[in-house]
């Protein structure tokens, strides 16, 4: 049993697909098959039920899952035990800001769980003051936007975060499976104004013929989610804020996404190449468009 083989099957549990569990650990879907197969051949039993569009646990993978999340935690840190002295350590963490900030206390609770002489201090930024502290080297690592071309000595993805609209389910869309840009046009809509792709989205709506009416612009997504679950407008928003009471719609002529990832700046030390490990094995499940002519309105400004 390797740990590799472990990280697949947490995916395929997780996420119900061989294919999004590829995506989400950067391999192909034969690779994964491959390790999934020699995983239960391992063990001398099946771990997935493979139906036509979903994936299920046998009881034998019910079962087994649970470890497998120890199994990783519990690996990454006995790598680390051996070589780290008696003296707690610190680490500055900067987060992207238009992270759900439930999902980063979660890995953070669950992180201290199994470091607790690891002390957490946390740098709250856009992507530009992320990368500046990085080379500065006021924090030690981040959790932020990064290039699918990122150098991998530098960065390691985490998870795709897919754009999606965000509407009430109390509203009518919410009964719709999919979208398209110009259904937008006229729509009431809460704008976030520290979005990271807000010149891209600009330029889609603007020539798919969508000019949707602001009703409020925002720069806190809590305030968003919470407009939205008010039925006070639509949002379009990482499909990462997903929680009860809102509708995640994808718009099937305009899929934006963002690969969010751990970066660092020059060579990890103990703490960083600990929690690398760490973020890694977290549950981050809820997850390029084509250049467009820039089109002068006044919507998004």
């Amino acid at each position: 049993m390797d740990l590799y083989q472990i990280r697949y099957f947490l995916a395929v549990a997780e996420t119900g697909s061989f294919t999004k569990a590829a995506e989400r650990v950067f391999v192909t879907q034969p690779t994964l098959s491959a390790g999934i197969r020699k995983l239960e051949d391992g063990l001398g039993t099946p771990l997935f039920i493979r139906r036509a569009r979903r994936v299920e646990l046998t009881e034998a993978g019910q079962r087994f899952q649970p470890h497998a999340r120890v199994i990783l935690q519990e690996a990454a840190i006995a790598e680390q035990a051996a070589r780290r002295g008696a003296d707690r350590q610190g680490f500055r963490l900067g987060v992207l800001k238009t992270l759900p900030v439930e999902r980063i206390a979660a890995l953070l609770t669950q992180f201290a769980d199994g470091q607790r002489d690891v002390d957490v201090d946390l740098f709250e930024g856009t992507v530009p003051e992320i990368d500046e502290a990085l080379t500065a080297g006021r924090i030690d690592a981040a959790i932020t936007r990064i290039a699918d071309d990122a150098d991998r000595a530098q960065a390691a993805p985490l998870f795709r975060d897919r754009y999606r609209i965000a509407v009430s389910e109390r509203n009518p869309l919410a009964r719709r499976s999919q979208l398209r840009i110009p259904e937008l046009d006229g729509l009431p809509f809460i704008l976030r104004r520290h979005c990271e792709l807000m010149g891209d989205i600009r330029r889609n709506f603007l020539a798919g013929g969508a000019r949707p009416r602001i009703v409020h612009r925002s720069t806190q997504d809590e305030w968003t989610v919470a407009l939205v679950g008010a039925d006070l407008g639509l949002a379009l928003m990482p499909q990462s804020f997903e929680r009860p009471g809102i509708a995640m719609i994808p718009i099937v002529d305009y899929e934006p996404t963002r690969l969010i990832g751990l970066a660092w700046h020059g060579a990890p030390d103990e703490a960083t190449t600990l929690f690398r490990a760490f973020a890694a094995s977290h549950d981050w499940h809820a997850g390029s468009t084509s250049p467009v002519p820039q089109v002068a309105a006044g919507w998004m400004r």
